[in-house]
């Protein structure tokens, strides 16, 4: 009975634990959609750019696919899908990435080069840029009585080519947590919401004689579940492994 009874407890135990490091970790997702036009101007499909980033107290792990080439002949093999990593600490100056999904965390990197490199940081994704690059016309605003979600649709046109024009949605959240990363700060702060999808579907028009169709270009942040907690806690805990090591060999 006595076994039985430490069985059950230490079963209850790790549940508990899970429970707690699950809700420690924050993560949420930003999202890409990139058209593709053919040679004749028409709309393919989309190219998915994407990354997860996740929160545990102060510090912040990138998460972002790394694509193997298929191989092709006698050995044929589709192309492999992997993570790598970029791991730092809010406040820190270098962070530490991996170089492929084979090597974990090998290259000191300062946090604003990789900031800058990244399509995904919020310097290079301010959807702000929308309003300061064209004039935009409010058409509508909706908000939902429930979610208390508000879509604002507006009408674009390029002040640089005014040829260029497009119809844009914003879809604002309330209760988004997203420890600092964000589709516009500018946008968030004006609305005291935060702005988590920018869809832009720009009007067909004539380029060097050829007709574009639309084309819907979309940004998306959103919350994601932390899938396996334990996983990325150990990846979190390698850091002050890695932040010591640093240390030393400066």
């Amino acid at each position: 009975m006595n076994k039985l009874i430490l069985i059950f407890l230490l079963f209850f135990t790790k549940q508990a634990i899970h429970a707690q490091v699950s809700h420690e970790i924050k993560a949420v997702s930003v999202t890409y959609l990139f058209p593709l036009i053919d040679n004749a101007g028409k709309f393919i499909r989309h190219e998915v750019f994407d990354v997860n980033i996740y929160a545990y107290k102060d510090l912040r792990l990138y998460e972002m696919p790394f694509w193997e080439l298929g191989i092709k002949g006698e050995y044929e093999r589709p192309p492999l899908k992997h993570e790598v990593y970029y791991l730092y600490k809010v406040g820190d100056t270098i962070g530490f990435k991996s170089e492929n999904h084979e090597k974990l965390f090998n290259l000191c990197i300062p946090i604003d080069t990789f900031m800058k490199q990244s399509w995904f940081s919020n310097e290079n994704f301010n959807q702000y840029s929308l309003f300061k690059d064209s004039y935009m016309k409010l058409i509508s605003i909706k908000k939902d009585s429930i979610t208390g979600a508000v879509e604002e649709i507006y009408d674009a046109k390029e002040k640089e080519d005014t040829t260029s024009t497009a119809r844009c949605y914003f879809l604002y959240k309330p209760m988004i947590h997203s420890f600092g990363i964000t589709l516009s700060r500018e946008l968030d702060s004006i609305k005291q919401m935060r702005l988590c999808r920018v869809k832009v579907m720009n009007n067909p028009r004539l380029y060097k004689n050829l007709l574009i169709e639309t084309a819907p270009l979309e940004f998306r942040l959103d919350e994601v579940p932390v899938e396996v907690p334990e996983r990325y806690i150990k990846l979190f805990n390698m850091y002050y492994d890695l932040k010591k090591r640093s240390r030393q060999a400066e």
